[in-house]
């Protein structure tokens, strides 16, 4: 799915178009949304690859480079899966998404700076090309953490801001005191609140369709989940917790359009099982019959 998706977003950067989605909204039913976002950003197009969004793409690619760091463990197949750990978030960069570059910060910090990963010869490589770079993309970068920075005034950043959110929150007010502990219901704030309210557009946080849909208990159960991932991944490797932090950081700046909640604890599972089950298969001497009793357990 990973090298679907890094395929299908060659010729929509070049193309500056997502032909992929015009055939599935021309040939297919859809149930929720796909949107091509023809906007470009920081001089890219912004992409979505296969998904409905480029902030969903963003979400998949920034949590898959956590299983395929993992998959990199194996010394059997860890060429394969080095080009994917690069690849996956230099995709998730071309999202254009400053939600998503806190979250490859966060892949850069937890990942990149493992010392296995530091002595492949692609990071090597790629080390020693972007400091050749580095004179000429100074300033593109410190647009974009400008952007970051400075959401007000950047003339760069253009979407969101935070007197954005700030309005949007007013909006959200009154709903979330029609019920304050438990919510108005799944999908209120895109259902009865957004119609009325164009100056919601996405509600560029995850908090205004929390408190909205779920109140207080929506919230916290919400933030229990991350820090439950967090502690979770933990025992089992602490550069994972790095996965629900990036997750978490995306949301909190983004509109949850696209990203269902369940994504994050399918991905913490499918880590746990990488790492527990073949992880630790391919890298251990076990006899035929453990392997089995293993297997079954």
């Amino acid at each position: 799915m990973c090298v679907v998706a890094l395929v299908v977003m060659v010729p929509e950067l070049i193309l500056r178009h997502n032909y992929f989605t015009d055939f599935i909204q021309n040939n297919f039913v859809i149930s929720d949304f796909v949107i091509d976002a023809d906007t470009i950003r920081f001089g890219l197009k912004r992409t979505n690859s296969i998904f409905s969004y480029f902030s969903t793409y963003g979400v998949f690619c920034c949590l898959s480079t956590f299983v395929m760091w993992l998959m990199m463990q194996n010394n059997e197949t860890k060429k394969n899966y080095v080009w994917l750990l690069f690849l996956l978030t230099a995709a998730a960069v071309s999202t254009g998404s400053r939600a998503v570059f806190l979250a490859v910060f966060c892949i850069i910090i937890g990942l990149f700076t493992q010392k296995k990963v530091m002595q492949t010869r692609l990071f090597k490589t790629a080390f020693v090309f972007c400091l050749l770079l580095l004179p000429f993309v100074y300033e593109y970068f410190a647009t974009i953490v400008d952007s970051i920075v400075n959401s007000d005034t950047s003339k760069a950043a253009g979407g969101s801001s935070s007197e954005l959110r700030f309005l949007q929150w007013e909006v959200c007010l009154p709903y979330f005191l029609q019920s304050p502990v438990w919510g108005n219901g799944r999908l209120y704030i895109w259902e009865e609140v957004a119609p009325h309210n164009p100056i919601l557009q996405g509600a560029e946080s995850i908090w205004f369709s929390l408190l909205v849909d779920y109140g207080i208990m929506g919230a916290v159960t919400y933030t229990i989940m991350i820090v439950c991932c967090i502690i979770l991944l933990r025992k089992y490797d602490t550069r994972l917790i790095f996965m629900p932090l990036g997750y978490f950081l995306i949301l909190f700046l983004s509109p949850d359009v696209g990203i269902q909640y369940n994504l994050l604890l399918t991905y913490v599972v499918l880590a746990i099982k990488v790492k527990t089950y073949i992880l630790t298969e391919t890298s251990l001497p076990i006899h035929p019959e453990q392997k089995i009793r293993y297997a079954t357990r």
